[in-house]
């Protein structure tokens, strides 16, 4: 299966903010990163700015039977904790490894620069010179980066846009009506150059989570499509589910854009429903999302990957 990845608001394939941000989390005392910057100040804004030099990510299994896999900062979260009542140890890679038994300092970092951390036949220093892991022994002098392209917002506000009003249909945040304005995805990776032999993407978000969209339909509810036009449905009022009038309601009708509509009126999108990557929300640009207390997103924006439903219902209860 060949696969593009989009990061929103982060890096690899499609780039979709007015600039790289490699900037690794400089948590309140710690040293590790000045001293790293200290002797390599030229990897400053690179991939190994950033806790997964020293950090690996892992994975657990949910209560639905899934694995869900985690990033190098989500990882060290969920498994070190905020109140640092796991083991660090778990959380390190061969080099963050070393760099601990070392000392945890500068001296550390140049001590083993000549030792090949992670095996993978390159030593420490040679890596970081070619902007490798050197913890990685996945990744190593000999990879080729892939391919990328970024985009600003101002490139992607002048692409065909596509403004859609849709019911956004969640599991957990409750559902709502919305009018987004964006570029269609497919649209996007046709101009970022997406090869003839891609068959899906996967889109990153900042707090490490991910989604796998195939390029066309498949028979899997779970899984929303790029390429092409979803169904159109009607609009669905239920005055028990209104929010605004019950405080056990569970889909929020506020948006100006469901101002007149009435119960079962057909929704009407000239250019049809679409997945798109949207930059506004009911004609503004969108709150940029934040990691909160409990390492969760809060707000939406600057970017969102907009799916329709793929098989039309009513807000329904979660």
């Amino acid at each position: 299966m060949r696969k593009s990845v989009i990061c929103i608001g982060s890096i690899i394939l499609v780039m979709l903010a007015v600039g790289i941000v490699y900037s690794a989390y400089h948590h309140e005392g710690e040293d590790d990163t000045p001293n790293f910057l200290s002797l390599y100040p030229e990897k400053a804004g690179t991939k190994l700015d950033h806790c997964a030099l020293c950090h690996t990510g892992g994975s657990y299994v949910n209560s639905k039977g899934k694995t869900v896999s985690l990033g190098s900062c989500q990882w060290c979260h969920d498994s070190y904790g905020y109140d640092a009542s796991g083991n660090i140890l778990d959380t390190l890679n061969p080099y963050g490894l070393a760099y601990r038994n070392h000392g945890s300092n500068q001296d550390a970092l140049s001590s083993i620069a000549g030792e090949d951390s992670d095996g993978d036949g390159y030593t420490n220093g040679v890596e970081i010179a070619a902007t490798r892991f050197p913890g990685d022994p996945d990744d190593d002098p000999t990879k080729v980066t892939a391919p990328s392209r970024v985009y600003t917002r101002e490139q992607l506000e002048a692409m065909p846009v596509q403004t859609q009003f849709m019911l956004l249909n969640t599991s957990r945040s409750g559902d709502f009506y919305a009018e987004y304005t964006g570029v269609s995805m497919e649209n996007l990776l046709q101009h970022a150059g997406i090869r003839d032999t891609a068959t899906g993407i996967l889109v990153y978000a900042p707090d490490g989570w991910s989604n796998y969209h195939p390029l066309e339909s498949v028979s899997d509810p779970e899984l929303y499509h790029v390429n092409g036009t979803y169904p159109a449905t009607n609009y669905f009022y239920d005055q028990q589910a209104d929010q605004a009038l019950n405080a056990d309601g569970w889909c929020d009708y506020s948006a100006p854009s469901c101002t007149g509509r009435q119960h079962l009126d057909f929704i009407y999108n000239p250019n049809g429903l679409k997945m798109i990557l949207a930059y506004k929300r009911e004609g503004a640009q969108m709150d940029p999302g934040v990691l909160d207390a409990s390492n969760k997103l809060d707000g939406e924006g600057p970017f969102r990957v907009v799916p329709p439903q793929k098989n039309p219902n009513a807000p329904d209860q979660s």
